[in-house]
């Protein structure tokens, strides 16, 4: 195997990593990344990008002081967002955690995906969509 796929075998892996630290930064704070066109943001256990028109690369944080006070563990919230006139999404951590879950394990493990590890995954992502999506109602 060359080492190209070597390192595509276990980025799912890395991406997962970093999902779940950034999780775990949304729960005590919140970031911003601008650069010339697109910005990434961070905030209350969610994630989004969109694309902007602006001046050169910004990164701003801050942490919340009373963060065990109010929605600890925040899930995050699956909604649509219009910072600026541009358009975008939140997308929950955890939810896109779990998409690429059997990605990310799969090449660490070689499993293979039989019929009951497709039936725990559908059930747990419907629960996960039922959870996010009673928001939207």
């Amino acid at each position: 195997m060359s080492i190209l796929g070597r390192i595509l075998k276990f980025a799912p892996a890395a991406v997962l990593v970093l999902l779940v630290a950034a999780w775990g930064w949304t729960q005590v704070g919140w970031m911003q990344l601008t650069t010339s066109k697109c910005v990434i943001a961070l905030q209350h256990g969610s994630i989004t990008g969109y694309w902007q028109q602006s001046d050169g690369l910004r990164f701003f944080w801050t942490s919340r002081r009373e963060w065990w006070l109010k929605d600890f563990p925040n899930l995050g919230r699956l909604r649509a967002a219009t910072p600026f006139g541009a358009s975008g999404h939140w997308f929950p951590i955890p939810l896109l955690g779990t998409l690429i879950l059997p990605f990310a394990v799969g090449p660490l493990l070689a499993f293979r995906f039989r019929l009951w590890h497709y039936l725990a995954y559908t059930s747990l992502v419907a629960v996960e969509l039922a959870y996010y999506l009673r928001w939207q109602s």
